[in-house]
């Protein structure tokens, strides 16, 4: 599975470029037409569900992962629906319950993926405070240095971390590592 890419469109509006896309109307009698909706986009990850209508009228509803690239020259997007088990657990839990309302009885990766969207969503999450201690169960690879305790540092919306070697470092998802608060 690959990524899709394109020249970036003259309107730059993320929300839009992704509805372009995967929205497509069917042929009556000969093709299915599909609709993306409850687009959640954080970051460069996308939310949605993705329904197909058949040519008899029936339908089908799935979650869809979409992960997104930009540059100046292309906008790239791949796309993942539940069943193929993405690991992206950041789904709105509204988008999971409109999920269990369309199509309550599915199994394997989809119902899998669903849980841990749901599981990541109730996880009680922790506000450190700069100056805080903390050490991760595992150790971190930089490849220049490797290290399990940091201090954190708050600059407005974003974390970093101070390595014990003076190093400022982004870790990504640090939420989902597991860690104890030393001081």
């Amino acid at each position: 599975m690959g990524w899709t890419g394109m020249s970036p469109p003259a309107h730059g509006d993320k929300k839009r470029w992704l509805l372009e896309e995967f929205n497509q109307a069917g042929e009556v009698g000969t093709n299915p037409s599909w609709t993306l909706s409850d687009l959640s986009i954080k970051g460069n990850t996308a939310y949605g569900i993705y329904t197909m209508v058949r040519v008899d009228g029936s339908w089908h509803s799935m979650g869809i992962v979409i992960l997104m690239s930009f540059r100046a020259d292309e906008w790239a997007y791949k796309d993942m629906t539940e069943d193929m088990m993405p690991y992206y657990y950041d789904a709105p839990i509204s988008l999971i319950h409109k999920l269990e309302k369309l199509c309550p009885a599915i199994e394997g990766n989809a119902r899998q993926w669903r849980d841990y969207c749901i599981a990541q969503a109730t996880k009680i999450k922790v506000k450190l405070e700069t100056g805080t201690t903390i050490k991760f169960k595992h150790e971190l690879n930089f490849r220049l240095f490797k290290a399990d305790t940091f201090e954190v540092y708050k600059d407005g919306r974003k974390t970093f971390f101070y390595a014990p070697n003076g190093v400022k470092c982004r870790i990504t998802k640090w939420q989902d590592k597991e860690y104890e608060v030393i001081a």
